[in-house]
């Protein structure tokens, strides 16, 4: 009804929801209200009326019909024994409007055009220039932090001014992309020069110390938030 939305990285997997056997990816979602709903919509229906999208079964088809797809979801989704690695569960607070934090938001995203080398300029660059506009902390979640020299300079800048910069990414050993993790090494150092603060994250100690590491068995457990 257009009243709230729901944004994040997260793709639809088995992966994506903890329930993989052979490795997992840490996801952040946000329950959004308020006034960034339309554009979030509307980027939405940018995306899903694109001439890019194509119905899953153009690309995949199990062969069931439609009551045996909704009863194999139904099997899938209920947590039972017969099912995969139980989905994560973790204590969750009453979602109503006092469990809302009441803040300015800003929607920044890529058209769908960028697949053709089309639309305008990245998002990444008004996402950069708050930097900018921070006073007191800035925290960047990402699973892929490759920083350019102008965002590093930034980021420089921000410290000059007294701002805390905390940057939250994947350990090598943790990550998808190595050649991504290769790259950003190779800034590491200038980053803690600078006065930024890294947080690399390790699945061997998010097993022993979190409920987050507990829930995911015997599994990987790499980061696939993105939030700035």
């Amino acid at each position: 009804d257009g009243r709230a939305a729901v944004v994040g990285g997260r793709n639809l997997a088995d992966s994506y929801f903890m329930r993989s056997d052979e490795g997992n990816f840490i996801d952040f979602d946000l329950l959004c209200a308020g006034v960034v709903v339309p554009e979030l919509a509307a980027h939405f229906d940018a995306f899903w009326n694109s001439s890019f999208a194509v119905p899953v079964q153009a690309l995949a088809d199990n062969g069931l019909d439609a009551a045996a797809r909704q009863a194999s979801f139904d099997r899938l989704s209920s947590g039972t024994a017969d099912g995969p690695a139980q989905p994560l569960r973790l204590p969750i607070g009453p979602m109503g409007p006092t469990a809302l934090m009441v803040a300015d938001a800003r929607v920044f995203f890529d058209t769908p055009e960028k697949t053709a080398g089309q639309g305008g300029q990245p998002f990444v660059l008004p996402v950069a220039s708050l930097l900018g506009d921070a006073h007191e902390r800035v925290v960047i979640v990402s699973p892929y932090f490759l920083p350019s020299e102008t965002g590093l300079e930034r980021m420089r800048a921000a410290r000059e001014r007294g701002v805390t910069v905390q940057v939250v990414t994947n350990s090598l050993v943790d990550s998808d992309e190595p050649l991504v993790s290769v790259a950003y090494g190779r800034r590491r150092a200038a980053l803690l020069q600078s006065g930024i603060r890294l947080f690399e994250l390790s699945s061997e100690r998010l097993h022993q110390r979190t409920p987050v590491g507990q829930s995911l068995g015997t599994s990987v457990g790499r980061l696939h938030a993105k939030l700035g």
